[in-house]
């Protein structure tokens, strides 16, 4: 089961990752704080993020590339580097190549701003 998955997400990531993740969003539930990466065009992305704990909400606006391995993420306000592995969907946090992993993220159909607005 686990390798019908990897193909799958392989085969669907594979044929974005050469261009762009243009009209994808990714919703990635951590620990304390969820995000959602909302891919507008070919460079432009949207993160929203939210405490649901603290009943915290913030949306972010900036842009990503793409190499064959990861989305780097390049997000107003963000001290750190962000990336996502393609492969794994697993978002991680860091300037080494021992980044944090923050979590497993998962994609996403519905709309951010009416997920993080019924969760608060």
């Amino acid at each position: 089961m686990k390798k019908i998955f990897f193909i799958i997400t392989f085969l669907f990531f594979q044929s974005v990752a050469s261009d762009s993740f243009d009209g994808n969003n990714l919703l990635c539930r951590g620990k304390y704080q969820t995000f959602g990466y909302e891919f507008i065009d070919k460079v432009n992305v949207i993160r929203h993020a939210g405490s649901f704990a603290e009943n915290d909400y913030y949306k972010n606006s900036g842009t990503y590339s793409i190499t064959e391995q990861t989305i780097n993420l390049d997000i107003e306000g963000d001290l750190f580097p962000r990336s996502i592995r393609i492969d794994t969907l697993e978002l991680l946090i860091g300037v080494h190549s021992n980044n944090t992993l923050v979590c497993k993220c998962t994609k996403f159909e519905g709309n951010f701003n009416i997920y993080f607005k019924k969760l608060l």
